[in-house]
């Protein structure tokens, strides 16, 4: 084992393809693990590799596995990560909260078997404290998403760019709306599902605010290419209620380069998670922080970690959706209050940016050293 961290020979071990582009949550949280291991160590002794190439050839002080879930072969893969690395420390990072109790117990007991098998060697990393507690482990190593918050930040707003953007998709319903906005601008980017944009609860407190709202919609990959129910459904809503006025839908995947476009146009952005979520990839969402990183304040749900992220009143506010007068309130504050927008950056700066999780990771490496 080396005897410092300074020197360490390090690798990112994953079973995915690590390029653009950058929409799947687990991807952006491994670029950005990366980018904080080479600013902890340096980049001379940092690599890249596959799962499923590693044999006992390699040498290494310190391994960091990143997988996806839909992989059925990751645990298989992972013991024999363990097997042919028989002198390297393991941090395996999790990131995704369990979403049902079956996950949780199968998670749990898989873990523990490893446990068993390879004793302190095995280091589970969280990417939070929830995502620990879902699975009923302890949480001694909290490694948060890193967000590049020299990419991330506020930059002059760009309305050519914006509607530019939003009219590069074939699924879109009244974008020239927001050219009549004079109340602030809410911003809605991620899935169009019930669970993760509750289109009714946003649409009744959008009825009884001045501003607009964007929503730039995903669908998730097992609905049909094209399907577009869900964007009618929110449209339909929007006539019932008599809205279709403030409302703008679009529906496509962005780059990192069109959320920050998007996000520094917008005056907040809201994450109107249900307490019932069925699917997230990272927890916290990246999103979510990656807005903060712009300096802009987030209204989001009292579910998951967002309470521990989010200080109602101070960096953005977490609301109970189903209460117009809450949602409201909370984003008139934010209109008017720009210390919420500062307190949100300087939120990622202190616990999120590459440095802040560098600082993490020395740290953890200290103790196996």
């Amino acid at each position: 084992m080396n005897q410092g961290y300074g020197t360490a020979k390090i690798v990112l071990l994953v079973n995915f393809k690590l390029r653009p582009p950058w929409s799947d949550g687990i991807k952006v949280f491994t670029k950005g693990l990366f980018d904080s291991i080479v600013s902890a160590v340096g980049s001379a002794n940092v690599t890249i590799n596959s799962l499923d190439t590693i044999t006992e050839k390699d040498d290494y002080d310190y391994a960091h596995i990143v997988t996806v879930d839909k992989y059925r072969a990751a645990p298989r893969l992972l013991l024999n990560i363990g097997k042919a690395l028989k002198h390297t420390i393991l941090f395996k990072h999790i990131v995704t909260p369990a979403n049902k109790v079956s996950t949780a117990v199968n998670t749990n007991l898989f873990y523990k078997t490893v446990d068993v098998l390879y004793g302190s060697k095995l280091v589970k990393c969280f990417s939070s404290e929830y995502t620990a507690h879902s699975y009923h482990m302890q949480n001694k190593f909290i490694i948060p998403p890193p967000i590049d918050t020299e990419y991330f930040r506020a930059h002059q707003e760009d309305w050519d760019k914006l509607f530019s953007i939003l009219r590069a998709t074939d699924t879109k319903r009244w974008v020239n709306n927001i050219k009549n906005s004079d109340g602030g601008l809410l911003l809605y980017s991620g899935p169009l599902s019930e669970d993760r944009f509750p289109y009714k609860y946003v649409l009744d407190a959008v009825k009884h605010a001045k501003c607009q709202i964007l929503v730039v919609g995903r669908f998730w990959r097992q609905l049909n290419n094209g399907d577009t129910s869900y964007v009618n459904d929110t449209v339909n809503y929007a006539r019932e209620i008599g809205i279709e006025n403030k409302v703008s839908i679009v529906a496509r995947t962005l780059s990192e380069d069109e959320k920050i476009t998007l996000m520094n146009c917008a005056d907040a952005i809201i994450q109107p998670f249900d307490n019932k979520l069925k699917k997230i990839a990272v927890d916290p969402p990246i999103f979510m922080l990656e807005s903060m990183a712009c300096g802009k304040p987030v209204i989001t749900s009292k579910v998951n970690s967002f309470k521990s992220v989010i200080r109602s009143g101070y960096n953005g506010y977490t609301v109970d959706w189903s209460e117009p007068e809450q949602i409201n309130g909370a984003f008139s504050d934010c209109l008017n209050n720009s210390s919420i927008g500062t307190n949100a950056r300087n939120t990622i700066l202190q616990d999120f940016s590459i440095n802040a999780v560098a600082k993490k990771l020395r740290g953890m490496y200290d103790e196996f050293s």
